[in-house]
């Protein structure tokens, strides 16, 4: 009957299931604290995201709470597989090629690694403002990607 100790688990395990819908974690890349996918979420980012498509099929309705982790987990492995830079072609994240197939745990496997050796999935975006400067931001290249992986952490909520 420890609430406290109950509360604290549930959060820990959430987190982490969250963490399996961020491409580094899921192919086990080893990266700073705030790399470029994890860096820019703001609130109006929630706003944004639509959960009506969420179609009933592609999410199975009859996994068990703990084989949600595995199949969000796969799921973001097999995606980061296609997601690729728009100004180069290359893809944002490899996985390496001596990992689990999916299904397995590869959270001690082999590492990942972003393509082309560095994080590039954010570029600046410049504006003028009202005084004709240039005020810049760092935004991501493909949101859509953050925007559909932000799903799995509303369906979490």
């Amino acid at each position: 009957m420890n609430f406290n100790e109950a509360y604290e688990n549930i959060g820990v395990i959430v987190h982490l299931t969250q963490d399996q819908a961020v491409p580094p974690h899921a192919l086990n890349i080893l990266h700073p604290y705030w790399d470029q996918f994890e860096r820019y979420y703001f609130d109006k980012e929630f706003d944004e995201v639509d959960p009506s498509v969420i179609y009933e099929s592609y999410i199975p309705d009859n996994l068990n709470p703990w084989e949600y982790y595995q199949w969000v987990w796969d799921d973001t492995r097999k995606n980061a597989r296609q997601w690729k830079d728009p100004q180069t072609g290359e893809l944002y994240w490899v996985e390496s090629k001596d990992a689990p197939p999916l299904g397995k745990d590869a959270t001690y496997g082999p590492h990942g690694s972003y393509s082309g050796g560095k994080d590039h999935f954010g570029k600046y975006e410049c504006t003028q403002n009202i005084y004709g400067e240039n005020e810049c931001r760092f935004v991501p290249k493909s949101p859509q990607i953050r925007r559909s992986n932000l799903l799995y952490l509303l369906l979490l909520l």
